[in-house]
């Protein structure tokens, strides 16, 4: 086997393994979008009920069904991609949670229905950041150049021995699209980072949103953040979300503390789905590079072999 082969097989090689990588902690992060909204939102909506309110409890189960299956997929991640125990060390906090929310259900008991709000909490206001700052470091290290470099180099050796020139233009049009989507990769993941920001910093405005003063002071920061976004993209999106803050803002000025809250939660709301949007892209780059890769192992092969 040739040199550039058996780098060929090692570029591949690693480059598979970083780019299963980066779908892993997509997965992670996924699964902590799931837990906030179709759990920890289900239980805090419970909580004031609590314990007196038989369909409030029904609610609660679903939620424990929702948190171990969370817990479960988390666990079966870490240990296909033989993560380190430090990467996924926050899922042993949310097994407490889920001893405590079976305990809170069992017995009725609001204390630990609380501890279970506040492991939840503790975990979808620092965990993302974490895992976004890994899929950041994976995207951006993806040794995607130096094996479309090694390709290219055995397909021009390919084509001035003549070999099978119709899956040598295959090839090339493979590379072609790798070449494009890995720009589009790191684009998303760049403005997943931005987004992420925005997302950590309403959730610190949120926990004092009934402390006006402290609001809005902090509302200033968020609003720098903001106007950067406002310049830097010309979507559709952003008029709307532009529309929403503005309402937000109007209200803030006017010191509306009724209209915050609800002009709050709707501005998270669009928050979110921008951020759904840009995990879905992440995701469909993620599936597409894989496969492409895959594609050119297995052309190339088939022409060599």
């Amino acid at each position: 086997m040739s040199p550039d082969i058996t780098y060929f097989h090692a570029d591949f090689k690693a480059a598979c393994e970083e780019i299963l990588l980066l779908e892993c902690y997509k997965e992670f992060h996924d699964l902590l979008h799931k837990l906030e909204f179709q759990c920890y939102s289900s239980i805090v909506r419970e909580v004031r009920q609590f314990p007196n309110d038989e369909t409030g409890r029904e609610m609660l189960k679903d939620s424990l069904l929702t948190l171990e299956q969370i817990i479960e997929e988390s666990n079966v991640l870490g240990v296909q991609h033989n993560l380190p125990n430090s990467d996924f060390i926050w899922i042993k906090e949310l097994e407490k949670s889920k001893v405590s929310l079976q305990q809170a259900i069992e017995e009725l008991d609001i204390n630990s229905l609380n501890f279970t709000i506040y492991i939840i909490n503790q975990t979808i206001n620092n965990i993302p950041n974490l895992v976004n700052t890994k899929i950041s470091q994976v995207a951006f290290s993806l040794r995607v150049s130096s094996f479309i470099d090694r390709t290219t180099s055995i397909l021009n050796s390919l084509t001035n021995k003549n070999i099978n020139s119709e899956k040598i233009v295959y090839c090339q049009d493979f590379i072609d699209q790798l070449s494009k989507l890995y720009p589009s990769l790191c684009y998303v993941v760049k403005q997943h980072d931005e987004w992420q920001a925005i997302d950590w910093r309403l959730r610190q405005i949120e926990i004092i949103i009934n402390d006006f003063y402290t609001f809005k002071s902090a509302w200033v920061s968020l609003k720098s953040l903001m106007d950067l976004q406002f310049v830097s993209y010309e979507e559709d999106w952003v008029t709307d979300l532009r529309k929403d803050f503005e309402k937000l803002e109007s209200v803030i000025l006017a010191e509306d503390e009724v209209s915050i809250k609800k002009n709050f939660r709707s501005y998270r709301r669009r928050i979110s789905l921008r951020f759904y949007k840009l995990d879905k892209d992440l995701k469909k780059i993620c599936s597409n590079l894989r496969t492409i890769c895959e594609q050119l192992l297995s052309i190339i092969l088939g022409i060599i072999i």
